[in-house]
């Protein structure tokens, strides 16, 4: 009867498949009192710990280990709960954490450019004690600086160092409210005006403004913005302009700077999303960043590559280590995760009629999470 029975069968099944589950612990210590961890530890696979910190930290291990280290010795690293702080404490310490990173573990010119490894491993490490003050550093770093680097030349160093110093925060500004991944549209403009031999900055309307920009609406004192670049009445297309956005007295918002702010994030109330419009400012022509094309001192557009398209998908290089970055600290979060149910799994006391089973030793426990971590690859 119970073999004609489709629903019956689907119980059996089921326990079946539960009664896996029940096994012996013949892994478990004699004593329960010992410490389950170490016991596990003594099991794995791996000679020694240097071993597993190879495979998860790599080149960087040492630093990495100094970030952390500064990081759990610093009183502004202290963790809240969100119920402790509101949104504009919850900025400011990521602020101050901010700036005492780049102070704490300073990168010069020369070393932002040759060893990009660095970097990553900073952001990495800060990823796995706070995503906003993660976020806030690569807004900075990988998208500012990255792009004052691959877009500048040489006059443009002072602004690279002064950022590298922390001397003053950058942003980037490229995405606009009409306008996500359709760069080649954006609205903002940049009109060249000969007689001042300057670049005036447009936006001329409200499609055009720049939406969700990383530390814009409190933060950021200087923003990298992409605007289609008019010589004479002709646009030559997107371009990339280094404009001040706040002053570095006070802070406060510079002449036809209008700043918003974007709202809560839930999670990352701390990074400062903003939007940024721009009435009539002035910037020098010295500020656009100039290596793939250039303005010069006679008011003519230059182009430094073999074909405007080149030059447009060259213009957006420092995307590309953004995107690497998103899978470097995914990366973290799963470590981190498999630390957690690793230690859980370990110490977790199950209830039968077996004394002192932890869920280490039952078959999906085994099967699913610890091989990841207790069997060395070959």
């Amino acid at each position: 009867f119970m073999e004609n029975n489709s629903q019956s069968r689907k119980h059996l099944d089921r326990l079946h498949l539960l009664s896996a589950h029940l096994v012996k612990a013949q892994m478990i210590p004699e004593k329960p009192n010992m410490n389950l961890l170490d016991f596990y530890r003594q099991k794995s696979t791996l000679k020694t710990e240097q071993e597993l910190s190879d495979i998860f930290y790599g080149k960087y291990q040492a630093f990495k280990k100094d970030t952390y280290q500064f990081m759990a010795n610093d009183v502004d690293f202290r963790h809240h709960t969100t119920s402790e702080l509101d949104r504009k404490q919850m900025r400011y310490r990521a602020m101050r954490q901010v700036k005492k990173l780049g102070k704490a573990f300073p990168i010069s010119v020369e070393k932002f450019g040759s060893d990009p490894g660095y970097l990553h491993a900073l952001l990495e490490s800060v990823h796995a004690f706070d995503q906003a003050t993660s976020i806030k550093l690569s807004v900075h770093y990988s998208l500012y600086c990255k792009t004052v680097y691959l877009l500048g030349t040489e006059q443009h160093r002072p602004f690279l160092e002064r950022a590298l110093k922390m001397e003053e925060i950058g942003c980037f500004g490229l995405t606009e409210l009409g306008h996500g991944s359709n760069i080649r549209d954006n609205l903002t403009t940049a009109h060249y005006c000969k007689e001042t031999d300057s670049f005036i900055i447009n936006t001329p309307s409200e499609l055009g403004m720049k939406f969700w920009i990383g530390a814009a609406a409190e933060l950021a004192s200087v923003c990298v913005v992409y605007a289609q670049l008019y010589v004479e009445g002709k646009n030559h297309g997107i371009h990339a302009f280094i404009v001040p956005i706040r002053s570095q007295l006070d802070h406060t918002l510079l002449p036809g700077v209008l700043v918003g702010d974007c709202g809560r994030k839930v999670g990352c109330d701390a990074i400062d999303n903003g939007f940024l419009l721009f009435n009539n400012v002035r910037i020098p022509r010295q500020n656009l960043l100039n290596k793939l094309s250039n303005v010069n001192e006679k008011g003519e557009f230059e182009l430094k590559t073999s074909s405007p398209e080149e030059r447009y998908a060259l213009s957006l290089g420092a995307l590309s280590g953004g995107r690497v970055l998103i899978s470097v600290v995914t990366l973290t979060h799963l470590r981190n995760a498999l630390t957690v149910s690793l230690r859980y799994a370990a110490q977790r006391q199950q209830f039968g009629p077996v004394s002192y089973t932890h869920l280490r030793a039952h078959e999906t426990g085994r099967n699913l999470v610890c091989r990841l971590l207790l069997e060395k690859k070959k």
